[in-house]
Order: C-alpha cells, then structure tokens, then sequence
C-alpha cells in the first residue's frame, strides 16, 4: 500500500478505509455468490483461500 500511496503521491493514511471496505464487501461477495458453485472445488477452494488470505493482510496491516 506504502509504494501505491507514494507512487501516486497520496497519503496512504486515508487509502486504508477504502481498502479495508473493499477488502470486506469482497469477501461477503465470495461468501454470498451462488455462482462458484458451478466451479470445479478445487478452483472454487482456491480462490476462497486467496481471497481470504488478502482479507488476513489488509487486516494485519491496518491494527500495526
């Protein structure tokens, strides 16, 4: 988040809101998304855990 804010020269302060929201409603999409079912489990487990392990960092990041 660091080299995005100071690449685009914004202060991240105000980024971590944005990213925490997004970062949430992604995961509800995930959780609510009738589709996924029509993906074989292995991709379907896939994905769920990358989401997952995303949402762990944002959060990790923003209580440090």
């Amino acid at each position: 988040m660091r080299r995005f804010a100071d690449t685009a020269r914004l202060p991240v302060s105000p980024l971590w809101p944005m990213v925490t929201e997004m970062t949430d409603r992604t995961v509800a999409a995930w959780e609510t998304l009738d589709e996924k079912n029509l993906m074989p489990d292995d991709m379907r487990k896939a994905i769920g855990e990358q989401i997952m392990t995303v949402a762990r960092s944002i959060s990790q990041a923003v209580t440090q």
